[in-house]
């Protein structure tokens, strides 16, 4: 009796942002390489539910309960970002965390004030990122504010589009950071024989 009286709830749907792919591992010569940390991303407070968010009106905001991320927001981007950095900056040694990074290792933080879709039909990726070197001083910074309209209705479309953006964030970060890389790496290239690193200072 308690079985055929029990409210069934549908199962939530579970999404999870397009994924930046790692290079495969290279059998080239190891030259020596900047070290960067890409530090825990920073999320407003509203963005740090399962569920994903949608604003319905001006200065309103609604977190989905039937449809969520698949793994908590703030890791899925600071994966996408990471493995993104990996893969465009192949000089650079990218480290997901502090745990194996060496010292005077430079830093990467990034923030997000928005990551949510609008009734306007669009998805909003905004916020700010800022990279320190070993001594901990900002070497470079930028910000962000993109509103990026969605091919259709639907949390598919508006994950979709957050993806989109996300890429874009991701790219102009790879690009700012590579131009900052010095000339010194190109002319080591084949005279380690073995692992070698130099934590290079980013210039300006």
């Amino acid at each position: 009796m308690l079985g055929a009286c029990a409210t069934t709830h549908p199962q939530p749907w579970l999404y999870s942002l397009t994924t930046a792919t790692s290079p495969a591992p290279s059998n080239e010569t190891h030259v020596a390489r900047t070290a960067l940390i890409m530090n825990p991303i920073h999320a407003a407070e509203f963005l740090q539910h399962a569920g994903i968010v949608y604003e319905t009106a001006p200065h309103r905001l609604n977190v989905a309960r039937q449809h969520r991320w698949a793994d908590p927001l703030t890791v899925q981007l600071h994966q996408y970002i990471y493995n993104s950095l990996t893969r465009q900056l192949p000089a650079v040694a990218v480290y997901p965390n502090t745990g194996n990074a060496p010292l005077k290792a430079w830093q990467l933080t990034v923030e997000f004030n928005s990551f949510h879709g609008r009734f306007d039909g669009k998805a909003l990726v905004a916020g700010g990122w800022r990279l320190r070197n070993g001594d901990g001083g900002v070497v470079a910074q930028g910000s962000f504010n993109q509103a990026i309209p969605l091919t259709e209705d639907g949390y598919e479309a508006l994950v979709a589009a957050l993806s989109k953006g996300l890429a874009r964030i991701a790219d102009s970060i790879a690009g700012a950071i590579e131009k900052l890389l010095p000339n010194q790496a190109a002319a080591l290239q084949g005279r380690c024989k073995n692992d070698c690193f130099s934590a290079f200072p980013l210039r300006l």
